[in-house]
């Protein structure tokens, strides 16, 4: 009967060892996923945001409508922030500015943030692993990918849906950077 029981509590060992052995895996290829899409916008694109940076307090993103480029023209690439707008309006949604705000505040408007423990962004979580410009959760809300998370596009219909679908209480933690 001992043995049986020793038996059994290696198996159960196993098991468990077995699904955070898996759930190790996954988190590391959503990581590398994410590393890879980071990469290729650096490789893609010019260093724009180097030059121009997000500089000030969220309080202070503002667009300018003097540098936006021609939205019908695809030879020119939208910044983060004109991306947001533009979709928020193509989509109906009034608070633009909160939600540029929101995407400042969890990011800077920098897609990299999300890369475990990188110091330039407010709120990278080794347990929930946020990623993107609105640092969507991969936990709870997985239906998100990483590509489209760290796609200023894509990550501002997710938020927006996110937020039709259960309020701004997903970004609790940085209510007092965009709420002002």
């Amino acid at each position: 009967m001992k043995q049986i029981y020793h038996l059994l509590i290696a198996i159960i060992i196993l098991v468990s060892w077995t699904i955070v052995i898996d759930e190790a895996q996954q988190l590391h290829a959503d990581y590398n996923e994410s590393m890879e899409i980071i990469n290729n916008h650096f490789e893609n694109k010019e260093q724009k945001s180097q030059k121009e940076g997000i500089k000030g307090n969220p309080g202070e993103v503002e667009a300018s409508t003097e540098d936006a480029p021609d939205l019908g023209d695809s030879s020119k690439e939208l910044s983060p922030e004109q991306e947001i707008r533009k979709v928020a309006e193509e989509l109906g949604f009034k608070e633009k500015d909160k939600l540029v705000k929101l995407a400042w505040c969890e990011s800077r408007l920098k897609p990299e943030c999300g890369e475990l423990n990188n110091p330039d962004c407010i709120n990278p979580k080794n347990d929930s692993y946020d990623r993107g410009y609105f640092q969507i959760s991969r936990l709870w809300h997985s239906e998100v990918s990483n590509r489209c998370a760290f796609d200023a596009e894509c990550a501002t219909q997710e938020t927006i849906r996110i937020i039709r679908d259960r309020g701004w209480g997903e970004w609790s933690a940085s209510v007092s950077c965009w709420k002002k």
